[in-house]
């Protein structure tokens, strides 16, 4: 599987959907096997389960490694997205700095 479908996959053990029974311990291995394939996704996710402690000890520290491991990548992602959905070149970078901020804390 690719890190992208890891990902999702962890996501659906993460949320409990698509006939999926909720398992947080499994969505961090799925994560953490996603974030190893290159997922820049499942590398967010995961700090998201750091910081509210869902499947591993609540860590503030590490939530923000993970968030700022790829956090270019993550506002190019986000911007482009945006960019194209949306045509507004404002937007995307409204987007990318709040993407810092949060990084920032």
């Amino acid at each position: 599987m690719s890190g992208d479908e890891l990902c999702l996959l962890g996501y659906r053990y993460y949320q409990g959907t698509d006939g999926v029974l909720q398992d947080l311990g499994e969505a961090v291995l799925l994560y953490r096997l996603a974030m190893a394939k290159g997922s820049v996704v499942a590398t967010h996710n995961l700090g998201y389960c750091y910081r509210d402690g869902r499947g591993v000890l609540q860590d503030a520290a590490t939530a923000a490694k993970l968030y700022g491991a790829d956090a270019a990548t993550i506002e190019h992602a986000f911007g482009i997205a945006f960019t194209q959905i949306s045509g507004s070149r404002q937007m995307a970078v409204g987007t990318a700095t709040h993407l810092r901020s949060m990084q920032a804390g």
